[in-house]
């Protein structure tokens, strides 16, 4: 552990990106230009009801724009990241990285300290 570590400000979690499904979400999205609703379904597996929900979250807080259009008689709806999106998710996975960085810093930096400078872990017997 070094100095920096002890400075370290835990990021700011943002709630609307760190929700599993909305993450793997926005991750389906990051990785292309858009995705249908069919794709986005198999590809994170979330049920349509809870897809539904989430995407419709995400498009409130301006992170996915949403589009329905009709093709061939059915109605096709297709979800992208808006800019806001991109730069929001962008962050979040910087802030996750500076997390990752410092906690294995600090990892490493209690394996590599010498074995007295913490006693041993010992059970102790619980009488019933």
């Amino acid at each position: 552990m070094n100095k920096d570590d002890d400075n370290f400000q835990m990021p700011e979690i943002d709630r609307v990106i760190h929700e599993p499904a909305r993450l793997a979400i926005l991750t389906v999205l990051s990785s292309c230009e858009e995705a249908d609703f069919l794709f986005l379904e198999r590809a994170t597996k979330l049920s349509r009801g809870n897809l539904s929900v989430q995407l419709t979250r995400l498009e409130d807080a301006d992170v996915i724009e949403i589009e329905k259009k009709i093709e061939h008689k059915r109605t096709l709806t297709t979800a992208k990241l808006t800019d806001r999106g991109r730069r929001t998710l962008n962050a979040y996975w910087e802030g996750m990285n500076a997390l990752r960085t410092v906690a294995e810093g600090r990892s490493k930096a209690t394996v590599d300290s010498p074995k007295h400078a913490r006693p041993p872990r010992r059970s102790v017997p619980v009488e019933g």
